[in-house]
């Protein structure tokens, strides 16, 4: 059985037969993968979190993380844009173009699918306006008081210069403000006075107006409208909406966060505190990517980190939430203690995502890395399934050869592979890595791709030949 996006796993069938009728109570729970968090805002002292698997809600004064996903409601749980309005609502982007605004007082959800089929990269609201950027376009909603909600009014696709990527929006000094690969792109805000699908409305400034770079990572505002500061990959710059003026800083740096007058800023792996003056690096992340970060009322820096969740790098608290390593599942199978394994692709995927499982105790998540090459990584792009008499997972891979998962969870390989690697064990309560290795006598058991410049192996199916079996 193949699932993808999430894992809906049917809790409980209920049957009850009363002569010819029948009722069916189906309780529907969907896990998904909530600790690759896409954008983070601080709402309420609480962190928020716009996740490739739903919203989170952390609250650090008591510890308490509460998720949202399609099951509340939601279209779509691949988010990639958060904001929040006067009105105290809270509006997402999802990676598919749906808009869904999740009202803070009753837990309810609106769902926008007026432009779903574009990812949509960054939000804004000034007022009863709702600006809503997506890869190269911008539209623009409209509150409606009648009806509680925002109603999409139109959508901007021409501009001075060609775009092929926005990454941020901004306002300042009455006009909206795009971050572009191509420069600073900028127009009136109020369009309904302005015609905004006039080119002729629309401004790109670029290096040639002082600009540090082109391609332009985010946009925050400075207080009283007093200006913007801008990341660019030619560093940072304070423009005050006439000249720039570039502040020492890393040329990497792609979010910007404002506290307290204090502006602050992160590459994938350090966070800054910048000034006129001096860039300071505070902190750094290793082995994988900050996504966004955030400073919390008191001054704790948050930062969303891919497959790793949210962490606290002054206090070293770590949140994350117990589910997959991902949520593009391929097989799904019960074994014969009542653990769910799930794969982590489908024929031809190279993804490398992993093996999961489900357990009593929660979800434990499997992640192979190392050897020559880093050839091991191949094992997780996982798909078929198949448990033998003695209760062992055998688990083939596209590129990878075989994992076989012992009933304790042991661990063997069965690849061409002949250095050893490592497998990172992953739950919301453990993190542990061990070595994994083929035994030499089973190197050769299986034959590697004719004609790649590679020892993989391809792995299709798996099942018992009934003739053979001793």
């Amino acid at each position: 059985m193949r699932f993808w996006r999430s894992i809906y796993l049917f809790v409980s069938v209920c049957w009850v037969s009363f002569g010819l009728s029948q009722t069916v109570n189906f309780q529907l729970e969907v896990v998904t993968h909530l600790n690759s968090p896409s954008r983070l805002e601080i709402m309420d002292d609480q962190v928020v979190a716009a996740t490739t698997g739903g919203l989170l809600v952390y609250d650090p004064a008591t510890s308490a993380a509460s998720a949202y996903t399609t099951n509340d409601g939601f279209y779509s749980h691949y988010f990639t844009a958060i904001t929040r309005d006067s009105r105290g609502n809270t509006i997402l982007g999802t990676l598919d173009g749906l808009l869904s605004t999740f009202h803070d007082t009753d837990f309810s959800i609106e769902n926008d699918q007026n432009l779903q089929g574009e990812v949509i990269v960054d939000l804004l609201t000034i007022n009863d306006t709702l600006w809503v950027l997506s890869t190269n376009f911008v539209s623009v909603y409209l509150y409606d008081a009648q009806r509680s909600r925002y109603q999409f009014r139109e959508s901007y696709k021409d501009f001075d210069q060609r775009v092929s990527q926005f990454y941020a929006i901004g306002y300042g000094n009455g006009r909206i403000w795009l971050g572009s690969d191509v420069g600073l792109v900028n127009a009136p805000s109020d369009f309904i006075r302005n015609n905004l699908y006039a080119v002729s409305n629309w401004n790109t400034l670029t290096v040639v107006d002082g600009l540090p770079g082109n391609s332009v990572r985010d946009i925050v505002s400075i207080s009283s409208n007093n200006g913007l500061y801008v990341a660019t990959n030619g560093g940072v710059a304070n423009f005050d909406f006439s000249t720039f003026q570039r502040w020492p800083s890393s040329n990497s740096v792609i979010n910007l966060f404002i506290a307290n007058d204090q502006l602050y800023g992160a590459t994938t792996r350090d966070v800054f505190a910048i000034s006129e003056t001096q860039s300071q690096t505070l902190y750094s992340v290793a082995n994988t990517p900050i996504t966004d970060f955030v400073v919390d009322s008191q001054g704790d820096i948050w930062v969303g980190v891919t497959k790793r969740g949210l962490q606290n790098l002054k206090s070293g608290e770590h949140v994350l939430m117990d589910g997959p390593l991902d949520n593009y599942i391929g097989e799904t199978y019960v074994d014969s203690q009542n653990r769910l394994w799930c794969s982590a692709g489908r024929l031809g995927d190279t993804r490398n995502q992993g093996v999961f499982l489900k357990t009593e105790s929660g979800w434990k998540n499997f992640f192979f890395f190392g050897g020559t090459s880093n050839l091991l990584r191949s094992v997780n792009s996982s798909n078929p399934i198949f448990e033998d008499a003695d209760g062992n997972i055998w688990m083939g891979s596209w590129g990878g050869g075989v994992v076989v998962f012992e009933p304790d969870l042991a661990i063997q390989t069965i690849n061409p592979f002949i250095d050893p690697g490592s497998v990172w064990i992953y739950s919301a309560s453990q993190s542990d890595t061990v070595t994994v290795a083929t035994d030499p006598n089973a190197i050769s058991r299986l034959s590697p791709v004719q004609g790649s410049s590679i020892p993989v192996t391809v792995i299709t199916d798996i099942f018992m030949d009934q003739n053979r079996q001793s």
